[in-house]
C-alpha cells in the first residue's frame, strides 16, 4: 500500500499493488477517482471513469507486467538487453548507468550508486492516455523488509509539469489474495 501526494496540485490519494510471479493488480484512488489495472499472465486491462474497461496494449500493458514479482526479482527475464553505459552523476552522486531495452517500449535508464550499489532512480518515457511523458523517478529512502531485502520506500516521480511523492505504508509477503482481482472485469 502506498500514499501519494501531488503538492503543486493539492492532491493526495492511496494506491495498492498486488503482485504474484506472473500476475499483477494496481488500484489508484486520487481526487475522488479510481483507476484499476490488472494482468492475469496473458491479458492486461484497465478500468477508469473516462475510458471504462479496456484491454491494454503497448507500453501501458508493459507497465502493468513490470510490477509482477518475476520482473521485480529478475529484470533479465523481462528485458531483451541490459547495457552498462558510461557513468553519470544523478542526485549529486556518482552512478553506474544501466540501460534496459525491450522491443516495443522505450528504454529505461537506471542509476546505481557506486558506493552503496543501491538504485538511486531511473528515467524513462512512458506512453499514457495523454501521450508520451518523460518520467524521472528518485528513490529517496530505503527500508529493510522482513525478508531482508532493501526496498525504496519513498519515491519522487517527476513528470515535468507534475511531481508526485510516493510513500510505502505497508508491505506484506505471501498474503492471501483472491486471484479473481487479476482478471478483467466484465462490463
Amino acid at each position: 500500500k502506498m500514499k501519494m501526494t501531488v503538492p503543486l496540485a493539492g492532491l493526495s490519494g492511496i494506491s495498492q499493488v498486488y503482485s504474484l510471479e506472473n500476475k499483477s493488480y494496481i488500484k489508484v484512488s486520487i481526487a475522488g477517482m479510481e483507476n484499476e489495472m490488472g494482468y492475469d499472465g496473458k491479458t492486461a486491462w484497465g478500468k477508469d471513469i473516462t475510458q471504462g474497461i479496456r484491454e491494454l496494449s503497448g507500453q501501458e500493458k508493459e507497465s502493468v507486467i513490470q510490477s509482477t514479482v518475476k520482473v521485480l526479482k529478475n529484470p533479465k527475464s523481462y528485458y531483451t538487453k541490459i547495457i552498462l553505459s558510461p557513468d553519470e552523476i544523478f542526485q549529486e552522486k556518482n552512478c553506474f548507468v544501466l540501460i534496459y531495452k525491450k522491443d516495443g517500449i522505450s528504454d529505461k535508464k537506471s542509476f546505481i550508486d557506486k558506493l552503496t550499489y543501491l538504485p538511486l532512480g531511473s528515467f524513462e518515457t512512458q506512453d499514457t492516455p495523454q501521450g508520451k511523458m518523460n518520467v524521472k523517478s528518485i528513490f529517496n529512502t530505503y527500508k529493510k523488509l522482513e525478508n531482508g531485502y532493501l526496498m525504496a520506500d519513498s519515491i519522487t516521480q517527476d513528470m515535468g509539469i507534475m511531481k508526485a511523492n510516493i510513500t510505502f505504508t505497508e508491505i506484506k509477503f505471501n498474503p492471501i489474495i483472491d486471484e479473481s482481482i487479476f482478471l478483467q472485469p466484465e462490463n
